[in-house]
């Protein structure tokens, strides 16, 4: 009896265990600059070694929490002017997917993307694609994964075939998406890859896909200090009339 008792604990210690691995946040520092970045898909500028890297994506599909096939490597800048990210996917070149799509659809070619919660309620996010051939995919996703990709931003990306594999470089306006006033906050957010001939998709926080929520299953972006939000105008047309009447 004793044996089964211990074993029983072991077996619901072990569970316990999993579930915190699975719960675990990933945390990535963003980095400030006040250099220029050209957003060509080249990722040359010094600037962005000083970024800490985010690595070791695991697979959303087909195989669910096993380490992607391939490595991926992101950093994350900010200016006064929006956010900065650069990602080196690790690939064999001549077996990169090129195809070319329309805006808003990969056309099974390879992307890289990324999703973020400014708010970090899990209700509300923000989605911003490049496919390997350099087409613009971005979105809004809610609680219950629903995308609507009829939202478009206007926001600068590029991508890059090179000795590598490929790189793709954005920039996104704060304009583009919305957050609090607060001296220093910090947003979820996750990234994603896709390898194509393998029907690969890869997050750089692990996703579940068996709990509904993938914003709540995101990391985190730190050390966002002093953000100042845009002030977003709006107008209401009118139609005035003047005449004079004479007896």
């Amino acid at each position: 009896m004793k044996f089964l008792s211990f074993k029983y604990n072991l077996l619901i210690l072990f569970y316990l265990l999993s579930i915190s691995v699975r719960a675990q946040h990933k945390q990535i520092e963003a980095v400030k600059t006040n250099e220029p970045i050209m957003i060509d898909g080249i990722l040359d500028e010094a600037v962005w070694q000083n970024g800490f890297v985010a690595t070791d994506f695991v697979q959303y599909e087909p195989y669910n929490g096993k380490p992607a096939s391939h490595e991926t490597e992101v950093r994350i800048l900010y200016s006064d002017l929006g956010i900065y990210i650069g990602a080196q996917m690790l690939d064999v070149t001549d077996s990169i997917s090129l195809e070319l799509g329309s805006r808003d659809e990969d056309g099974l070619a390879d992307f890289f993307g990324f999703v973020v919660d400014p708010f970090c309620d899990g209700l509300n996010g923000f989605g911003f694609a490049v496919t390997a051939r350099g087409v613009q995919i971005d979105f809004k996703i809610d609680a219950n994964d629903d995308l609507d990709d009829s939202w478009d931003a206007v926001w600068k990306s590029s991508a890059k075939v090179n000795e590598k594999g490929w790189a793709a470089e954005m920039m996104i306006p704060y304009s583009a998406i919305r957050f609090v006033k607060k001296d220093v906050q910090s947003w979820r957010i996750n990234f994603w890859r896709s390898v194509q001939r393998y029907r690969e998709y890869s997050t750089w926080n692990p996703i579940d896909i068996k709990v509904k929520g993938e914003l709540s299953q995101s990391g985190e972006l730190t050390q966002l200090i002093d953000l100042k939000p845009p002030l977003r105008l709006s107008a209401t047309p009118y139609v005035s009339a003047t005449g004079n009447y004479y007896t």
